[in-house]
């Protein structure tokens, strides 16, 4: 369900207001977010493509400056080298073992020098024809017992199988090599380990010649991830289980809102019992679905569900139809199939059903027949395009007769380009701007300190640098007074702004705080035509809360100088003296109503108007899960936005069935005969009957 929710995102890779003016549109002061955890530990999203060549000239250089430190081959290293065979293994245990061993196994003493009473282990090795250890399998045990007439290999005691390739490693109490079948069987305690992921079961048996597997009783532990189920079916390209459940079973925080203007209630507190992520942890609220395909194809992943239900009891209270959501590898984003319903000032109020384009290197492409309204209806069409760093919209619609265009593409850690045509583009504390079209490269970075001018209280300073080509608007209907020039012109710009924690109290049992801050900023700017805007302001925030009621309010008072050559796009319009405000006001856990305002105390607006911002919202659905519908007065619009502030631990979901697939290249049915002198053996295993395996790829690198 929270795989869905982005699809209704406008802008995914901002979470700025359409509102001119501040923070007013954001929480007052930044408090550090928990972190969600990653599915793995190495995946650490897409990288950039400026920070992907600095980290190779980073790597080059180390490893040139290692060159000059590298060391002859120590004693340790010769004395580490493969035996031929153990001294201390018998003569008969020798010449049984050269006589059936899989492709020169060896036995390799591992001596103790904690304990010297400990019973000495053996090591085998099994030696591929190249010669490359990397596939190689190592079975670490106490003790080994042949079988050299049926061909088995039987280890026992603290018994571990070490696939080097695949990067896997099976334990047991006991496993069993058919040299003759080329096959393992492991009892007792099975454990799996794989990238961090473990399968736990009593039985296992894996076919080397065809890539089955099967499992009794598993249990698979993924990250924070639980996976079990009753039966499933293993082939060698999918894997299919039957009436199981998924568990998230640690802390996984979502903190997700559309990039639209809208409430951004994450800083409201409220009782933990009435929450969905509580719900769901105790059972009462669950997730169920008849089918669930989760699919790897190159760099693309795709979930689908079908007939998604919310139970609330054994009542179904929320129904989906079939979804089919895509995400890279690397879960920098996702993208759905199903219907959307968006705003875009300048554009109208948009839906339309959608169709996702799978596209090389792992990005999709959303495309969409829309039928949009602003005074009057309209058709058009609408397209999203995501990857791991870029993201960008366009959609036109006849009801403006207008195209709109929003991007970003990442470069770096705290470097990206951005870019527009009549949408609004991030203005840092300034605000949303839209000109007619510009792009920009920017480079923002924040710092803080918890003690710097004041006892743990956080003082933070960001500051960014942005150089780019706009071009103004020629009328803007908001704010009529002001005149376009319809003029082009190069920007670049210095903002910084200094910020305090003064004061900060926070009850959450009795949904009670508050907090102080002061802020200043600055910002300057050169334009190309040699004319410049330099704007200085300062002024107290105060945030709010007790029990159903929480505000902001906030002072700025400003110095200006603006001879900006673009008034409509980016002229100063709050004037020297503005306050704003946020009110929220909880009714119950499914409904809270907002309303926000600013307002020019010193009368030099640009407009001539008091209230510059004036629009009211109602938020449904839990607390922890609200969808938003707004309507702007002053620029006469509605907005539709979702906000997601849950914790996923204890979500639960129940399913009918569940296919893992990851597809393959065809195989070569020409197959080169390897060195196993039982080649001709007959094969014994071709389809499993029955089987349970958890991850795909965890037992395809087994096998």
């Amino acid at each position: 369900m929270a795989m869905s929710i982005p699809a209704f995102a406008d802008f995914a890779f901002t979470e700025q207001s359409d509102f001119t003016g501040e923070a007013f549109f954001t929480p007052y002061v930044a408090e550090p977010q928990p972190k969600a955890k990653k599915h793995s530990e190495a995946n650490s999203g897409t990288i950039p493509p400026v920070k992907l060549i600095r980290m190779s000239i980073q790597e080059k250089l180390k490893n040139r400056d290692a060159k000059r430190y590298e060391f002859a081959p120590t004693a340790q290293d010769i004395y580490e080298g493969e035996l031929e065979t153990s001294d201390y293994a018998s003569k008969e245990v020798e010449d049984d073992f050269e006589e059936m061993s899989p492709d020169g196994f060896e036995t390799v003493e591992e001596s103790s020098t904690e304990n010297i009473e400990k019973p000495k282990r053996k090591l085998f090795r099994k030696k591929l024809k190249n010669k490359n250890e990397d596939n190689d399998i190592i079975l670490d045990c106490d003790n080994v017992d042949y079988d050299t007439q049926n061909y088995l290999i039987k280890a026992t005691g603290g018994v571990s199988v070490e696939f080097v390739k695949q990067g896997t490693t099976v334990k047991a109490e006991t496993i069993t090599f058919d040299r003759l079948n080329n096959t393992v069987m492991a009892e007792g305690d099975v454990k799996i380990l794989k990238s961090g992921q473990v399968i736990t079961g009593d039985y296992i048996f894996v076919d080397m010649n065809e890539e089955n597997a099967l499992i009794e009783n598993p249990k698979t532990t993924s990250g924070n991830i639980e996976i079990k189920s009753r039966k499933g079916y293993v082939y060698t390209d999918k894997v299919v289980q039957e009436d199981g459940s998924l568990v998230i079973t640690d802390s996984f925080p979502i903190n997700f809102h559309s990039a639209n203007r809208g409430p951004q209630m994450r800083r409201m507190l409220v009782p933990k019992n009435e929450t969905l992520t509580d719900d769901m942890s105790k059972g009462i609220i669950k997730l169920q679905a008849k089918d669930i395909k989760i699919k790897q194809k190159g760099d693309i992943e795709t979930i689908s569900f079908t007939r998604m239900r919310l139970f609330k009891g054994d009542k179904v209270f929320f129904r989906t139809p079939a979804i089919k959501v895509y995400t890279n590898k690397n879960h920098d984003y996702a993208e759905t199939n199903h219907w959307e319903i968006g705003a875009y000032r300048g554009f109208g109020v948009f839906a339309g059903p959608g169709v996702v384009f799978e596209l090389p290197k792992g990005s999709v492409l959303k495309a969409m027949p829309i039928l949009n309204y602003k005074s009057g209806f309209g058709y058009g069409g609408y397209g999203r395009f995501s990857s791991g760093t870029n993201q960008t919209m366009l959609g036109y619609g006849t009801a403006t007769e207008k195209m709109i265009v929003l991007g970003k593409q990442k470069l770096d850690d705290d470097l990206y380009i951005q870019y527009g045509m009549n949408s609004y583009m991030d203005e840092w504390f300034l605000g949303r701007r839209r000109p007619k079209y510009g792009a920009a490269l920017v480079y923002k970075k924040g710092y803080g300190s918890n003690n710097f001018l004041i006892k743990g209280q956080r003082a933070m300073y960001t500051h960014r640098l942005d150089a780019g080509y706009y071009q103004d608007l020629d009328f803007d209907t908001h704010f009529e007074k002001i005149k376009g020039t319809d003029m082009g012109t190069s920007r670049f710009r210095y903002m910084a702004e200094g910020l305090q924690n003064i004061y900060s109290y926070k009850n959450e049992e009795e949904q009670k705080a508050l907090e102080l801050a002061a802020v200043a900023q600055f910002s300057g700017a050169v334009y190309g035509n040699g004319n410049t805007q330099v704007i200085g302001r300062i002024g107290p925030r105060l945030h709010t809360q007790y029990k159903r009621w929480m505000q902001d309010i906030g002072y700025f008072y400003s110095k200006f100088d603006d001879n900006t050559p673009m008034p409509v796009f980016d002229m100063y319009r709050y004037g020297k003296q503005n306050v704003y405000l946020r009110e929220y006001f909880r009714i119950n856990r499914y409904l809270t109503l907002s309303w926000f305002g600013s307002i020019n105390l010193s009368g030099d607006s640009p407009n001539g108007k008091d209230f510059q911002e004036n629009s009211f919202y109602v938020s449904v659905g839990p607390d922890d899960m609200k969808f938003n519908v707004g309507y702007d007065f002053v620029r006469e619009n509605l907005y539709c936005t979702v906000e997601l502030m849950m914790d996923a631990k204890g979500t639960k979901v129940e399913y009918d069935s569940l296919e893992i697939k990851q597809d393959k290249k065809a195989k070569n049915d020409s197959k080169p005969k390897s060195d196993n002198s039982f080649e001709s053996a007959p094969v014994t295993q071709t389809v499993l009957q029955r089987a349970v395996v958890e991850d795909i790829k965890v037992h395809e690198d087994v096998l």
